[in-house]
């Protein structure tokens, strides 16, 4: 009978969480990613565009949120098997497949 052995999982380093970066609308500007101000420019006047100085006229900001680690289901450890030959990998299936990981043997 194989032993089974818990080990730190290798996406997320024991942690269970990923961070993920979020857009959201710039709070300097509202999104729009900056304003139009009058310019005088001696004869007359101009509008010009000034780009927000928080988002450098992007209109959003990213923020980091952490989520459960996709590989380990937010445990921070896998199991591996005891006296495996070779060394444990990590193959991240797409998001579509509601983020499952596949572990498997990768002889050495």
């Amino acid at each position: 009978m194989e032993e089974k052995k818990r080990l730190p999982c290798p996406r997320c380093g024991g942690t269970g969480e990923e961070v993920w970066q979020e857009a959201h609308p710039c709070a300097g500007c509202g999104g729009s990613g900056g304003w139009w101000e009058s310019v005088w420019d001696g004869d007359d006047y101009r509008e010009e565009f000034v780009p927000c100085g928080v988002c450098g006229g992007q209109g959003s900001t990213l923020e980091p949120i952490l989520r459960p680690c996709p590989y380990c289901s937010g445990q921070g450890w896998v199991y591996a098997r005891e006296g495996t030959p070779g060394r444990m990998g990590c193959l991240a299936l797409p998001m579509g497949l509601l983020g499952l990981a596949l572990l498997w043997r990768v002889l050495g």
